[in-house]
């Protein structure tokens, strides 16, 4: 196998990486913001300042299932405000953190998304006001030539009004490169609402 041998978590899996955007397309399947869709664009900007910005929007095809049924895109672009982040490797961890104000200081909330040297079956954890995120690795695999780790982050704040869960897929050199969110009832089949993947 080309990535045999022990696997693990490190800062490359998301990497600050200056040289092009990535561009992405996101499908909402389920209500409230059923069958449309968006491209964006991340852009890794000066001082560790990631830019999310939609280009365009659309309307998925298909009435089941998501970008694989294809989409019909807007035929003008989109003016939505870019939301900005800030990207950082600390205590092990690579980290996000939105970026407000006029000079567009860190907010002072980081989201550890990579644990660096987390093998398979190894879990993380995150507190966010009253709410606990658990982050797991999945497994590795290979996402277009390079080794891919696969992340699930879960909520599990007792009394949640509605369970969440994401899959989230990282390819290492590359950063993240799909991901899919599920509404995650305790006693019923969990319901895709979300799904997001790298197309360039």
């Amino acid at each position: 196998m080309k990535f045999a041998g022990v696997r693990f978590l490190d800062a490359e899996f998301f990497p600050y990486r200056a040289d092009k955007p990535l561009v992405y397309e996101t499908a909402y399947v389920s209500p409230p913001a059923s069958r449309s869709a968006v491209r964006q664009t991340l852009t890794f900007k000066e001082n560790g300042i990631i830019e999310i910005a939609a280009r365009r929007t659309g309307q998925l095809i298909e009435k089941t299932g998501g970008l694989a049924g294809g989409v019909k895109w807007n035929s003008k672009g989109t003016t939505a405000t870019p939301l900005l982040l800030h990207h950082r490797l600390r205590a092990g961890h690579v980290e996000i953190g939105q970026a407000v104000g006029d000079k567009l200081r860190p907010s002072g909330v980081w989201e550890p998304l990579i644990a660096v040297g987390m093998q398979a079956g190894d879990s993380w954890t995150w507190g966010q006001s009253d709410k606990k995120y658990v982050y797991t690795v999945v497994g590795f695999s290979e996402h277009a030539g390079a080794l891919s780790a696969t992340i699930k982050k879960t909520l599990e704040t007792v009394g949640a009004a509605t369970p969440m869960e994401s899959v989230h897929v990282y390819a290492r050199g590359i950063g993240e490169v799909e991901r899919r969110v599920y509404e995650a009832p305790p006693k019923s089949p969990k319901r895709l609402l979300v799904e997001t993947k790298l197309v360039r």
